[in-house]
């Protein structure tokens, strides 16, 4: 079982049930005291399941009243095991980031070649107004083709506009489109109606942000229940939001 221990306006843990115990019998936590064992809900230290093992709330008042005040924090041990799964994560993005993107020298490089050939940069992306999608596109059809044809390989049909609006709308916010959007999408006459969804589907920060986002806090390993990590999950919204590059999203993770 897993203990937060709520102190101060901070959550402290997670503890095991023993540590708790200790806690208790040493005086440095309070039978009113706010815990949570289960993930929802707060409960007052008294009520915690498997606590009435430990001494008696008399004599751990008696014990508390020797102690000076100081010592009557809970210290969160377990904290230290964390920052340190952190710090190791953290490290290991450093060195995959190492590994694949270029050095400073490269970098100057590229921006030099695309500050000559007038091109935006690839976090102004999806709202730079000289950015030209069909470029982007032409690119990466290019890169593509050119693999396939390394490999002897053709590519495959074009798809009908049945699997096109399923698939986007898939890949794009992390659902099927409902019967009123298909519909609207498979009767328009528009040439552009591929681009036009897609961008509509951009724009839809409800949809693309929200569906992004789990596939970084799955890779984070980022809590939902955990009031302290709210902040770092809406800065991670935000750089989604933003359309901030890979490669720069890591540098500022590793960099704090």
């Amino acid at each position: 079982m897993k203990i937060y221990l709520h102190r101060n306006g901070k959550n402290y843990g997670p503890y095991s049930l023993s540590v708790i115990r200790d806690f208790f019998k040493s005086g440095k936590c309070q039978e009113n005291e706010l815990v949570c064992c289960d993930g929802k809900n707060w409960i007052k230290l008294r009520e915690l399941p498997g606590l009435a093992e430990s001494p008696s709330i008399t004599e751990s008042k008696e014990v508390r009243a020797k102690m000076p005040e100081s010592e009557a924090r809970p210290k969160p041990a377990k904290r230290k095991t964390l920052l340190l799964g952190a710090t190791s994560f953290l490290c290991v993005l450093a060195v995959v980031s190492a590994f694949l993107f270029p050095g400073e020298e490269n970098e100057e490089q590229v921006h030099s070649e695309d500050a000559s050939q007038g091109s935006a940069s690839p976090g102004a992306g999806a709202k730079g107004k000289d950015f030209e999608t069909q470029d982007a596109a032409d690119s990466i059809d290019a890169f593509i083709h050119t693999h396939l044809e390394g490999e002897n390989l053709k590519p495959n049909p074009e798809i009908r506009d049945e699997q096109f609006v399923r698939r986007i709308y898939l890949a794009i916010i992390g659902r099927i489109p409902t019967v009123e959007e298909a519909t609207l999408f498979l009767q328009s006459g528009s040439a552009d109606k591929h681009s036009s969804l897609i961008d509509e589907l951009l724009a839809n920060d409800a949809g693309y942000v929200a569906h992004h986002y789990q596939f970084w806090a799955d890779l984070l390993r980022i809590p939902t229940r955990i009031d302290y990590t709210l902040y770092y999950r809406e800065w991670i919204k935000e750089q989604i939001r933003e359309n901030l590059p890979y490669d720069e999203l890591v540098r500022q993770l590793v960099g704090g």
